[in-house]
């Protein structure tokens, strides 16, 4: 499927905030601007795109990888993008770690509140049984007066 720059469109909010972000307080940016720089960083990352994928296919990998895309940022004599990828790439990983270790400890206490509740419903059935154990008893014994 051939995807062109016409194809990826990104929000247009999204652009300003970055452009506003990227820009000194006091510029103003035209929409056209703004749109020819939406269109830029579109056929920016198809290019890109498609470098990582030849890296991929070279080493016979259908999956791009984060070193494919590093590569290609290499390739196209970005190497000032390198940084930020790495830095961004870091902190997805943490996140996705944080994220993860949080999902094992509610699974983990899941199973411990759940054990602890069977534990109590089975500590509630034998205390219920010995004291009807316990009831039963008295029903055996009869006083008999003197």
């Amino acid at each position: 499927m051939e995807v062109t720059s016409d194809d990826l469109k990104f929000p247009k909010a999204i652009v300003a905030r970055i452009i506003k972000d990227a820009l000194p307080d006091n510029a103003i940016v035209s929409n056209e601007a703004k749109n020819a720089i939406a269109r830029s960083a579109a056929i920016f990352i198809l290019h890109a795109t498609s470098l990582a994928n030849d890296n991929a296919q070279s080493k016979k990998r259908k999956n791009l990888t984060a070193e494919d895309v590093l590569c290609a940022v290499r390739q196209l004599e970005c190497s000032e993008l390198e940084s930020p990828i790495l830095e961004g790439l870091q902190a997805y990983r943490q996140k996705k770690d944080e994220r993860l270790q949080v999902r094992r400890d509610r699974k983990a206490n899941k199973k411990a509140t759940d054990a602890s509740q069977e534990n109590d419903k089975d500590k509630e059935h034998k205390d219920g049984d010995e004291k009807e154990g316990e009831e039963e008893e008295d029903d055996d014994i009869i006083e008999l007066d003197e």
